[in-house]
């Protein structure tokens, strides 16, 4: 069971996709230093859901999930490529600090990652980032 499994089941399109796969992987994260599991680990489509009415199915599942990056490096050059676009309203909107955590199969699942560096991943229930996830290296 997911975390979010209530709200997959409202959507069209299986959520998460069915090429997601659980597997222990490494993960870094763009997050704020001074805020709570709720505040670093929500993912965008809970933050703002009307934002979404517009959008498919398959984008509202991938909303319901949360990025990752396989490597810091990858991390903090997506960052800065946003930053161009953003300036200083990217530390409030992405985040101050890039964390690390190993994902391991039983917190949920994970998309493949992109040419980026990206991936997406669907906790599992009560699956917990916080436990797992330390602040590694400012973004400032």
């Amino acid at each position: 069971m997911f975390k979010y499994q209530t709200y997959f089941e409202k959507l069209s399109t299986p959520c998460p996709p069915q090429e997601y796969r659980a597997e222990n992987k490494v993960a870094f994260r763009w997050i704020f230093d001074k805020k709570t599991e709720e505040d670093n680990f929500k993912p965008v489509y809970f933050k703002n859901p009307r934002r979404f009415n517009q959008k498919s199915d398959s984008e509202r599942c991938m909303a319901m999930g949360l990025s990752f990056f396989e490597t810091m490096d990858k991390a903090e050059n997506r960052f800065l490529q946003l930053k161009k676009r953003l300036g200083q309203e990217a530390y409030k909107v992405l985040g101050t600090e890039i964390a690390y955590g190993q994902l391991q199969k039983e917190d949920g699942v994970n998309s493949t990652t992109d040419t980026n560096g990206h991936f997406t991943h669907h906790p599992s229930n009560n699956f917990k980032y916080s436990k797992k996830i330390t602040i590694v290296k400012s973004l400032k």
